[in-house]
């Protein structure tokens, strides 16, 4: 039996559930409220839990209140996001440098317009844009994210990456169908391990309960960069790393052909080799038929192999 105050994500059909007297379908979450607790809207978030395909339940204390009588945030209701986009645009143009744009593009081996604005200027933007447009809630922080993303120039994308990892507070399950777009969508390795990395990881480190089934689910994935983003994900975990998953995860695509996999499963061996050195080396040794040369090139960098 559900309780009043507890919100529960079925699964991908959630409007086809029946629940007890109280309850109603907001964009495929179950909110089921009481009197004294109405249904929170930002429980839609756990929406992201469909990747795990179970029943999550989220208690009212974990559910985040609406942000407003409308559903809005501020940012949406006053009109500020136009600003906010239209601002980082100008900021963006005002440090163009078109020849740059054009090394830039083939250097990331692009179709994807640039304005020509290296890491430095991005971070000068992306100060300003904070500064000027704070981020006060996780719909704030969903929806920027989602209007700089969707513009044309790879360097807006990568403010709407920088606004996904710098928030640090919104790095949670409840966002992860926001992350698994910018991965999937993004498709290469600028966007990817950022995310990976700094999004995906930092909230598994936080949340091993809830994101451990997803990151094993990503590793059988059909699209190669949610593989590689479950390998790299641990990167930062140092001696809080889940060693006996990332070595499972490891040997179930150690026989990939694809480079940016080979590369994914030598690199993350290699930074948990700079915590646990000798249990890197005898994993490596121990499967070496397994490895490709890049993958134990990558992974034993500093070890004795």
């Amino acid at each position: 039996m559900v309780e009043p105050g507890v919100a529960v994500v079925f699964g991908a059909d959630a409007s086809s559930a029946v629940v007890s007297t109280g309850a109603r379908v907001v964009n495929g979450a179950v909110v089921v409220g009481s009197e004294s607790s109405p249904p929170q809207e930002a429980a839609i978030r756990a929406s992201a839990s469909r990747a795990m395909r179970g029943l999550v339940v989220f208690t009212e204390r974990e559910c985040i209140p609406a942000v407003g009588a409308t559903g809005e945030s501020e940012l949406v209701a006053s009109g500020a996001m136009d600003e906010l986009v239209g601002f980082v645009q100008e900021e963006l143009a005002a440090r163009a440098d078109p020849g740059r744009a054009v090394a830039m593009a083939a250097y990331m081996k692009t179709d994807m317009p640039f304005y020509g604005v290296q890491k430095k200027g991005r971070t000068e933007v992306f100060r300003a844009m904070r500064s000027r447009f704070p981020v006060d809630n996780v719909d704030e922080y969903r929806e920027v994210v989602a209007a700089l993303w969707e513009r044309p120039h790879r360097e807006e994308k990568y403010l709407a990456v920088a606004v996904a990892k710098n928030y640090t507070q919104f790095l949670t399950v409840e966002n992860f169908d926001l992350y698994h777009r910018l991965i999937v969508e993004g498709a290469w390795w600028d966007f990817v391990d950022e995310v990976a990395i700094n999004c995906v990881g930092i909230a598994y480190l936080n949340d091993r309960a809830h994101i451990e089934p997803i990151i094993e689910e990503w590793v059988d994935d059909e699209s190669m960069w949610l593989r590689r983003s479950s390998l790299i994900s641990p990167i930062k975990h140092k001696s809080r790393t889940n060693h006996q998953m990332l070595f499972d995860h490891c040997l179930r695509r150690a026989d990939e052909k694809e480079f940016f996999i080979r590369k994914a499963i030598g690199w993350t061996l290699r930074e948990y080799a700079k915590t646990e050195p000798e249990r890197v080396r005898k994993f490596l040794l121990c499967h070496r038929d397994r490895w490709s040369g890049l993958t134990f090139r990558e992974a034993g960098k500093h070890l004795d192999v």
